[in-house]
C-alpha cells in the first residue's frame, strides 16, 4: 500500500476509533433504562452477549458505510477536513441512535419503516404523549452525552500506529463471530437488537419494497381485473344465534384501545376488566380473535372495510384510496344513521377522511366536545390525547337524545388506555389496583410487571367502569332491546412486553345484545377482517336489505367453531410500511420464522422447508395483489363521475406550491388571495383542497363561505355556515356569520333567532352578543338592546363596535 494510502486510512480509522464505545455507552443507557421500567431479561448473560455481539456487528458495518464518503473527501477537500466531516457524521450517527434507544424504552418497539407512514402532525402527536422526557430523564442524557464526549476526547489523545489499529479490529471481528453462536429466545431478540441498524434495514426493506410496488405488470398478467371481488354468496353465521325481529337493529360498536386478550379473564393479566369479563360470560365470545395491524391504524379499515392494508395503511391513501364499499356506506344506503364517537383529534391516522368518504353522518372528537366537558389532565410535555372514555360515552349520550337516530350505527374509540395512561381521582383506581394484586393469584413475574406499570392498569380499570356506564345509558333508551353490541381491541396495547409474535394482534370480540338467545364461547380464529362480511350478511338474510351481489372483502366471515381451529388466511402489519406477517390456517409467517399455531393463540416455532416456501409463495402473492388492486383502484369498479373542478384545483395547488403546507399554511394563502387580491374562484379551489384533506377545518369552510356572502350568493354562503355549525355546534362565528345574512337581507328576527342558538352555546360570545343588540335593535326593542350591550360590556368594556352602538341607542331613545 502507498505511503499516501496508509496515512488515509489510519485518519479513517482513528476517526471512528470511538464509534464501537460509543455505540455500547448507548447500549448501557438503553439495557439500564428498560431494566428500571421492566426487569432484567430472562436468560441475562446470554441477552448481554447477543447485546455486544449486535453492537459489534453494528460498529463494523457503519465504519465500512462510512469509509466510501470519507475517501471521496479525502480527495476532495483533504484528510483533516474528512476526519471532522465523518466525526461529525458519527456524532449525528450516535443522536440518532439514542432517539431509537429512547423510543424502544418508551414503546418496546424498534422504529422502523413505519415512520415514513405517518404524518408530521401525527409523529408530533405521539411524540407529546410520552411521559419520559422529564428532569430526571434530561439528566441521564447528560450524562450519556459527557460519557460519550469524554471517550471521544481521550480516544483523539490517543495515538496508536496502523498495526495497532488493525489488531482492534480484528479483535472485534473475533468477538462478533464468537459470539454469533449464541441462541436467545425471541423476546430477547428485539431487546438485544441495535435499534439503529434495525432501523436501517427496515428503511432499506421498505425502499426495496416501494420500489417493486412500482411495477405491478407481472402481477396484472396473472389475476383477473378485479382479483377480490366474489359473489355475496357468505353463510348467515350470525343469525341462529338471535332473536330477529321485523326492524332492523342498532349496532353499537367499542373498539377499545389496546385491549388484548392478555387482559381478558384467561389471560395473563385477567382481572382488571370486571365488566367485560361479566359481558363476555353472556355473550358470543371470541378469545382468539385478531386485529388486522398492531396499532390503531388499520382499525376502520378492517373492521368496517374488511380492506386491504394498502403500502403503508388503507386510511394514509387519504383522497387517493380506491373505490370500495364498507358496512357504513352500505348501511346508509338502508336508511341507516352512523355516527363516529372519539375523544381525541378525528384527523389522527387518517380517520376524518376515510369516515367522510364512507358518508359518516356525524363525528364527535375533540374539536366540538363543547364547552360543558374539560380535557384530561396535560402530560408533562403539556399534551392532552383529549377526552375521558367516561366523558365521550356521556357526550355521545347527550347528542343521541338530540337526534332522531333509529336505526343507527354508533362507532365508539376510546383513547384512556393509550400512553400516558391518565385517568381521573387516580387514587381510587390505584385502591382497585392494590386490591386486586392482594386477592388474585398472580405470579411473582406478573404482580412485579403489574407493579412497575400502575398507569396501565387504573387506566383498564377505569375505562371498563366507564363502557359500564355506557351500557346501563344504553339501557334507559327505548331502543335498547333493538341494539347489538360489539366489543373488541384495536390492538393489544404496547408497553407491556408481548409473549409472542402474534400475541401484538391478539385481541378479543365480544357480541352481545338483548337480542341474544344464548351465550356461546367461540374458540376458533376470526379478525376484523371477517366482521363486516358477517353483519352484512345478517342484514341481508334477516332484514332483506339491500346490499350488493358482488363483494371484495379480504375476510370470508366469523368462525363459529367451539373447537380450536382457523380456516382463515390473512396478513398482519405489525407497525405502517411492514406488512411481514401471514396467518394461513395452522400456521404463521413472522419474518424469516415459520411457527404452527396452536390453541390459545400459543406459537411453535417450526423447521418445515417445504411448508415454508409454500407460505412465502402465498405471502408474495397476498402481496403483489394487495399492492395492484390499491395502485390501480381495483378493489371493485370504480362508477364515481369524475370531479369536474379536480383539474383546476390541482392547477392552482401547483400554481402556488402548496402541495406540502400544511392545512394552516394553505388557509394563510387563501385568505390572502382571497381579501387582498378578490381572487374568489381560486380562494374556494384552495378551500376545497384543504376540505378533502381535512374535512373538519372548519375555518377553512368558514372562509369559503364569506366567498360565497362577499359575492352576494347567499344560498351557498348559508349552506357552508350550516355544515360548520353541524360539525361543531359552539362554532360561534359561524352563527354571527349566518345572523349577517339576516339583517343584509332585512330579516333581524330570522337573526336573532340564530343568535340565540349561538348564545345556547356560549351566553359569553362577545360576538353574538353584539349582533344580537343590532337585531334587538332593527325590531325597535331598544330596552332589551342596551340590556344586551350593558352584559356585552361588563365583558368587555373597551369594545369599539358596543360604545358606538349604546351611544346610537341613546340618542334615539
Amino acid at each position: 500500500m502507498s505511503t499516501k494510502f496508509n496515512s488515509q486510512l489510519q485518519a479513517y480509522l482513528l476517526a471512528t476509533l470511538w464509534l464501537l464505545p460509543a455505540l455500547l455507552l448507548v447500549r448501557i443507557f438503553e439495557s439500564a433504562e428498560y431494566i428500571l421500567r421492566n426487569s432484567l431479561p430472562e436468560d441475562t448473560w446470554v441477552w448481554l452477549l447477543s447485546a455486544v455481539e449486535n453492537d459489534l456487528v453494528a460498529a463494523g458495518y457503519l465504519m465500512t458505510l462510512f469509509s466510501v464518503p470519507f475517501f471521496v473527501s479525502c480527495w476532495l477537500i483533504g484528510i483533516r477536513a474528512a476526519t471532522l466531516a465523518t466525526e461529525l457524521l458519527i456524532a449525528m450517527t450516535i443522536l440518532v441512535g439514542v432517539l431509537l434507544s429512547m423510543y424502544f424504552v418508551q414503546s418496546h418497539v424498534a422504529l422502523g419503516a413505519d415512520l415514513f407512514g405517518y404524518s408530521w402532525h401525527d409523529i408530533n402527536e405521539t411524540l407529546l404523549t410520552s411521559s419520559g422526557i422529564d428532569a430526571p430523564g434530561i439528566s441521564k442524557l447528560l450524562l450519556l452525552a459527557i460519557a460519550i464526549f469524554a471517550t471521544w476526547s481521550a480516544l483523539k489523545k490517543f495515538h496508536p500506529s496502523l498495526n495497532s489499529i488493525l489488531i482492534y479490529l480484528a479483535g472485534i471481528l473475533l468477538c462478533s463471530l464468537l459470539f454469533a453462536f449464541v441462541h436467545e429466545s425471541e423476546a430477547n431478540q428485539i431487546l438485544s437488537a441495535n435499534k439503529l441498524i434495525s432501523f436501517l434495514e427496515s428503511s432499506f426493506k421498505y425502499a426495496k419494497s416501494s420500489q417493486a410496488a412500482k411495477n405491478t405488470s407481472k402481477v396484472a398478467t396473472v389475476i383477473q381485473e378485479y382479483p377480490l371481488m366474489k359473489p355475496a354468496n357468505q353463510p348467515d353465521v350470525l343469525g341462529p344465534y338471535f332473536n330477529v325481529a321485523n326492524t332492523p337493529p342498532n349496532i353499537v360498536v367499542v373498539a377499545v384501545e389496546g385491549l388484548g386478550r392478555s387482559f381478558m379473564p384467561d389471560g395473563r393479566y385477567g382481572g382488571f376488566t370486571p365488566f367485560i369479563e361479566s359481558l363476555a360470560n353472556k355473550s358470543l365470545y371470541f378469545p382468539n380473535f385478531l386485529a388486522t395491524t398492531g396499532r390503531s391504524f388499520g382499525f376502520l379499515p378492517s373492521f368496517f372495510g374488511s380492506l386491504p392494508l394498502g403500502e403503508g395503511d388503507f386510511m394514509s391513501e387519504g383522497t387517493q384510496m380506491p373505490a370500495h364499499d364498507t358496512l357504513i356506506s352500505l348501511l346508509k344506503k338502508n336508511g341507516y344513521r352512523s355516527n363516529f364517537f372519539v375523544g381525541f383529534e378525528a384527523s389522527f391516522d387518517g380517520g376524518d377522511v376515510f369516515l367522510e368518504r364512507q358518508g359518516i353522518d356525524h363525528i364527535l372528537y375533540k374539536g366540538n366536545f363543547g364547552p360543558a366537558y374539560q380535557t384530561m389532565e396535560a402530560n408533562e410535555g403539556g399534551f392532552s390525547w383529549g377526552y375521558s372514555d367516561s366523558d365521550l360515552f356521556k357526550r355521545a349520550q347527550e347528542y343521541l337524545a338530540e337526534t332522531d337516530s333509529f336505526p343507527r350505527l354508533d362507532i365508539y374509540h376510546t383513547v384512556n388506555l393509550h400512553e400516558p395512561f391518565k385517568v381521573p381521582d387516580t387514587a381510587t383506581w390505584q385502591t382497585k389496583v392494590t386490591d386486586i394484586l392482594s386477592t388474585h393469584s398472580f405470579d411473582s413475574a406478573t404482580k412485579a410487571e403489574i407493579e412497575r406499570n400502575p398507569n396501565i392498569f387504573r387506566a383498564l380499570l377505569y375505562s371498563d367502569d366507564a363502557l359500564r356506564q355506557m351500557f346501563s345509558a344504553y339501557a334507559k333508551r327505548a331502543d335498547f332491546e333493538r341494539t347489538i353490541f360489539i366489543i373488541t381491541g384495536d390492538h393489544r396495547l404496547i408497553p407491556i412486553p408481548e409473549e409472542s409474535q402474534i400475541d401484538r394482534f391478539s385481541v378479543p370480540l365480544i357480541i352481545w345484545s338483548p337480542m341474544l338467545k344464548h351465550p356461546e364461547r367461540i374458540e376458533a380464529v376470526s379478525s376484523h377482517d371477517d366482521m363486516t362480511p358477517s353483519l352484512i350478511t345478517f342484514f341481508r338474510n334477516n332484514y332483506k336489505l339491500d346490499f350488493p351481489n358482488q363483494t371484495h372483502w379480504l375476510g370470508t366471515g366469523l368462525d363459529m367453531s367451539t373447537t380450536f381451529r382457523n380456516i382463515h388466511t390473512l396478513g398482519l402489519m405489525r407497525i405502517k410500511n411492514n406488512l411481514d406477517d401471514y396467518l394461513a390456517n395452522e400456521y404463521m409467517l413472522s419474518g424469516d420464522t415459520l411457527y404452527r399455531v396452536l390453541p390459545g393463540l400459543k406459537l411453535e416455532k417450526l423447521s418445515d422447508k417445504q411448508t415454508k416456501s409454500r407460505l412465502e409463495s402465498d405471502f408474495f402473492t397476498f402481496k403483489a395483489v394487495n399492492r395492484y388492486v390499491m395502485q390501480n383502484n381495483k378493489i371493485k369498479p370504480d362508477l364515481a363521475q369524475p370531479d369536474p373542478l379536480l383539474t383546476a384545483e390541482q392547477a392552482i395547488i401547483t400554481k402556488l406550491n402548496l402541495q406540502s403546507a400544511s392545512p394552516g399554511q394553505a388557509y394563510e394563502v387563501a385568505r390572502k388571495i382571497l381579501i387582498d387580491e378578490k381572487r374568489y374562484d381560486e380562494a374556494r379551489l384552495i378551500a376545497r383542497y384543504v376540505l378533502r384533506k381535512s374535512p373538519n377545518y372548519n375555518d377553512i369552510r368558514m372562509l369559503m363561505g364569506r366567498s360565497y356572502a362577499w359575492q352576494g350568493n347567499h344560498e351557498e354562503a348559508r349552506r357552508n355556515y350550516n355544515e360548520v355549525i353541524r360539525r361543531n355546534p359552539s362554532y360561534c362565528d359561524a352563527y354571527s356569520a349566518l345572523a349577517d345574512l339576516s339583517l343584509w337581507t332585512d330579516h333581524p328576527a330570522d337573526a336573532l333567532a340564530i343568535i340565540e342558538k349561538g348564545l345556547a352555546q356560549d351566553p359569553n360570545d362577545t360576538d353574538l352578543l353584539l349582533h344580537k343588540a343590532r337585531s334587538l335593535q332593527r325590531l325597535k326593542q331598544s330596552t332589551a338592546a342596551q340590556a344586551t350591550l350593558k352584559h356585552l360590556l361588563d365583558i368587555k368594556p373597551d369594545m369599539i363596535e358596543a360604545i358606538t352602538l349604546k351611544k346610537s341607542l341613546m340618542a334615539n331613545h
